[in-house]
């Protein structure tokens, strides 16, 4: 799963457009992650060991609001962590912001935290992949008996 920290930043320096109509957004402590593995499947790649194992890491490697805020954009990126339209993205984050009650020094915190998410992805993929394959082979060898 690639997030592209020079992506982020990008949208970090920008303009946030304002919240659209308010909604309820669920900030439950796994709604984030089920987010997160939702969004994972969509990749060609995605598969549910993978996804099961990138949302965990994620949910481990972050607190509580850094996991709602991530998983409230990570719908925005492709397979190859780049941004297609970032407006939307701004707006995501605006409204996830709003739902958690962050401060504006809380939110720069998260905010600048993301910029070394770069550095998790290639750990993410070098603890989900293997597992994947290990997974998947159980699962073939379980189905040969």
């Amino acid at each position: 799963m690639k997030l592209r920290a020079v992506a982020l930043l990008a949208l970090l320096v920008g303009p946030f457009a304002p919240a659209s109509a308010q909604q309820t957004l669920d900030t439950s402590p796994g709604a984030g992650a089920v987010r997160i593995y939702d969004w994972c499947l969509t990749l060609e790649t995605g598969s549910v060991s993978e996804c099961s194992c990138v949302a965990g890491f994620y949910a481990g490697a972050t607190q509580p609001d850094e996991l709602q805020l991530l998983s409230s954009v990570v719908r925005f990126f492709d397979a190859n962590g780049e941004i297609a339209d970032p407006e939307p993205m701004r707006v995501a984050l605006a409204e996830m912001k709003a739902a958690l009650n962050l401060t504006e020094e809380r939110y720069g915190e998260i905010l600048n935290g993301f910029l070394s998410f770069g550095e998790l992805g290639p750990i993410a993929d070098g603890v989900c992949l293997p597992l994947e394959t290990r997974v998947e082979a159980a699962a073939q060898q379980a189905g040969d008996l």
